[in-house]
């Protein structure tokens, strides 16, 4: 039904200078990252910022990409969350393909995060990775009510 992946996300708080340190140290290993995003709240005073990222190629990633993320981390004195999150592989140009995918999600668990990384994949973190599994194998789900029209 639809073309996905499931990919191991990481979840951290850092300050700029601890991401630029994470970002060269990664090129220094010649590790990759495919999926990034950063956030920092509103009025936040101790510039902190929110990061999520998927690390290794578009493809997917090894052990040994997981394994370079997680020194680098802990060599920075990051403390981080790893959670598996869902890659949706979208055809380019369909009009409608994010729109069936939060359809058949948003009202059964909560969506944390979607975000884009290289050649415009789409990442989810969702509460429920395996009933999301379920919903997104299933040709019977059906979507969540829109009242928009």
């Amino acid at each position: 039904m639809f073309n996905y992946r499931l990919r191991e996300q990481f979840l951290f708080a850092a300050s700029d200078e601890t991401i630029a340190c994470m970002f060269s140290a990664l090129a220094d290993k010649g590790g990759n990252i495919t999926a990034f995003e950063q956030t920092r709240a509103a009025g936040n005073r101790t510039f902190l910022n929110t990061v999520r990222l998927v690390s290794g190629k578009a493809e997917g990633e090894n052990s040994d990409d997981l394994r370079t993320l997680k020194k680098i981390l802990k060599k920075l004195g990051v403390y981080y969350k790893q959670k598996t999150v869902i890659q949706f592989i979208f055809t380019p140009g369909v009009a409608g393909q994010i729109s069936a995918v939060y359809n058949l999600l948003w009202c059964r668990m909560t969506i944390n995060a979607v975000y884009i990384g290289e050649d415009n994949i789409l990442y989810m973190d969702v509460s429920n990775i395996e009933k999301a599994q379920r919903i997104l194998s299933n040709p019977n789900s059906k979507p969540c009510h829109k009242n928009a029209e």
